[in-house]
């Protein structure tokens, strides 16, 4: 064949080929593009989705943790400006009578630790008591620097109010000759006026809480995701540190955010400037006036732009490398019906990838659980005097069970169990709380006193101590408790119950004791006193402790576990070793219900007594 044959033979060829090629691979590259591009979309929609869910719920978060810190500043105010001492404030006070109230003041700013100073003011603006905190020293003002603040626009208006009002007073950086100046940072005072038994006004409490402990807190809970900013009314943006120059305003910096935030209670929006959550925290009830304050979570627009064109990025790459392949295909394969072939292989692709990323996000839930569950005794303390074990299921992915053992001495074993009402989340987060304020180094177990001696506190004091902190109107939340100590030499051990079920003690061949000495669920305000027990335990008696997702599971017929049940058991495997006997109840415990997951938590916790030799 001539070279020009062989020239117009390779045209026409080329010529059909290319239509056929065309067929092929133009379907094939809209496939691929419009499947890539509602990929794409739909990852765009996941990733807002989340985003914005994530900071609606940190916003919450943060604003019921500010609501909280406010209602306790008010709640504090207004107990110390109802103090018995006040009530009875003798129209001439004496030293004596001062030094009382200085001393009840001193205790208080010892116990929250949250505020600089807390002042006595009498009826005329004139101070009878003052008191500063500073880390580790609590000072007593001398009679000579006490001061007259009649004229202070704050006395006045704190003055004015009715019994059980609280003045709260904006967040500013007090400045050196500043009558209420005290460490740098930003304070805010909340004042209440005091009354004697007759309703009438014999002066006025002013306690100067440390404001930046409230912006240190909303800072951790926004996890690094948000920049949370705390805003006055004005829109002025607050700061731990004192600015430099004229304060930072959110309107003037955000305006298009600024419109929203000023005149919604809550709410979203995304600018040109990035992505705003919002929320608005107003002073509790007591407070007259309608003082309020903005949180805001700003994502900068660039770090959502970034966000997004990873996927974009990520997704252009792949649809590149899925129209080579394509061409290629149509092209050598014109013949065929590569079409189908390839747009199959593609779909596999983007439909291990979908299933790839619901595999990393159910990780992810696991591993939240995973986190929670580390508030649990990884290792019990290992002791020649006793055996300990444990077993624990939750009802949902993060429960509301905690239970813990720790040496308070080199002979003294502490353990608790409790369990907070409902479960989930909520539960976890009063369970996350409860397991710091038992920590032997927060000082509420255990204190050092001025002499160097190490004070321990009592099983009752300590369901006391919880009873203050955690009360129901605060936290929404009540829990039952056991707290127990016990002596490694002697066998000796103290107990108090808050509402919880009553540890059971095997003691002996046969007896079997209930220990139920105490008073009523933590949250209520101490209504029943929490009585101690104390029982001495000989080696190889075992102690079981449970709460009552143990004795409430039930089988698929509604049916019970039960209290008899369980003891009976326990009588029944008392020989066994606590390990044993626990895991042989769990057994026992599923075989009942025909291995159905628990409708609450279940949590056993044994200890055997080997005496003080071993």
């Amino acid at each position: 064949m001539s070279a020009n044959g062989t020239q117009e033979q390779f045209i026409s060829t080329l010529k059909g080929a290319v239509p056929r090629f065309l067929l092929l691979f133009i379907p094939v590259a809209v496939i691929l593009t419009a499947t890539v591009w509602v990929f794409y979309q739909q990852e765009i929609s996941n990733e807002k989705r989340m985003l914005t869910s994530e900071q609606r719920h940190m916003v919450q978060l943060e604003s019921t943790s500010m609501r909280t810190i406010l209602e306790e500043v008010v709640s504090d105010v207004l107990i110390q400006s109802q103090h018995y001492e006040l009530a009875n404030w003798p129209a001439q006070p004496g030293r004596e009578d001062k030094g009382q109230l200085a001393r009840e003041f001193s205790k208080m700013l010892q116990n929250t630790r949250l505020y600089n100073q807390i002042r006595f003011l009498d009826a005329n603006g004139q101070e009878m008591v003052r008191v500063e905190y500073r880390p580790k020293l609590v000072k007593v003002a001398a009679e000579s620097d006490l001061l007259d603040l009649a004229q202070q626009p704050l006395v006045k208006k704190a003055l004015a109010l009715a019994p059980g009002q609280v003045y709260i007073s904006p967040f500013h950086y007090p400045r050196a000759g500043n009558v209420f100046h005290g460490p740098s940072g930003p304070v805010m005072l909340a004042a209440s006026p005091a009354v004697d038994h007759q309703g009438h006004k014999r002066g006025l409490v002013i306690l100067d809480y440390q404001a930046g402990r409230l912006l240190e807190k909303l800072q951790r809970l926004a996890a690094g995701r948000g920049a949370p900013l705390l805003l006055n009314q004005d829109g002025g943006i607050l700061q731990k540190e004192p600015p430099r120059g004229k304060p930072p305003s959110f309107a003037s910096r955000f305006p298009e955010a600024w419109q929203d935030v000023s005149q919604k209670e809550k709410g979203q929006v995304f600018t040109p400037q990035g992505l705003f959550t919002f929320a608005t925290v107003h002073a509790p009830m007591q407070v007259p006036g309608g003082r309020f304050w903005k949180i805001v979570s700003h994502i900068r627009a660039a770090k959502v732009d970034a966000r997004l064109g990873m996927y974009l990025r990520q997704l252009t790459q792949m649809l590149a490398v899925f129209l080579a392949v394509a061409g290629i295909i149509s092209w050598f394969l014109a013949w065929a019906r590569g079409k189908q072939a390839a747009a199959r292989r593609a779909m596999k692709k983007v439909n291990a990838e979908l299933k790839e990323n619901q595999q990393r996000l159910d990780e992810d839930l696991r591993a939240a659980a995973g986190i929670q569950r580390t508030l649990l005794p990884a290792n019990l303390p290992r002791l020649p005097q006793v055996e300990l074990a444990w077993k624990f299921t939750p009802s949902e992915l993060i429960g509301g069970d905690l239970f813990n053992a720790f040496l308070l001495g080199p002979d003294l074993l502490a353990l608790y169990i409790l369990d907070v009402s409902g479960h989930g989340v909520p539960a976890a987060l009063v369970t996350v709380s409860v397991h710091e304020t038992l920590d032997p180094r927060s000082g509420h177990v255990i204190s050092q006193e001025a002499d160097g001696e190490a004070h321990i506190t009592p099983p009752g004091e300590v369901l006391r101590i919880l009873d203050r902190e955690y009360p129901l109107e605060r936290f929404s939340k009540t829990f039952t408790i056991v707290y127990l100590l016990l002596d490694l030499k002697t066998g000796s051990l103290a107990y108090s119950c808050a509402g919880h079920p009553p540890p059971i003690l095997l003691a002996g061949r046969d007896q079997l004791i209930r220990l139920d000495k105490g008073g009523t669920v933590i949250g209520l305000d101490e209504v029943v006193p929490f009585d101690e027990g104390r029982v001495e335990l000989a080696p190889g008696d075992k102690l079981i402790l449970y709460t009552d997702g143990v004795v409430e599971y039930a089988d698929s017929e509604g049916r019970l576990f039960g209290q008899e049940r369980f003891t009976g058991i326990l009588q029944r495997l008392r020989t066994l070793p606590v390990a044993g006997m626990l895991e042989r109840t769990w057994q026992e415990l599923l075989a009942f219900g025909d291995q159905k997951a628990p409708a609450d938590d279940v949590s056993l916790m044994g200890l055997e007594y080997l005496g003080p030799d071993r």
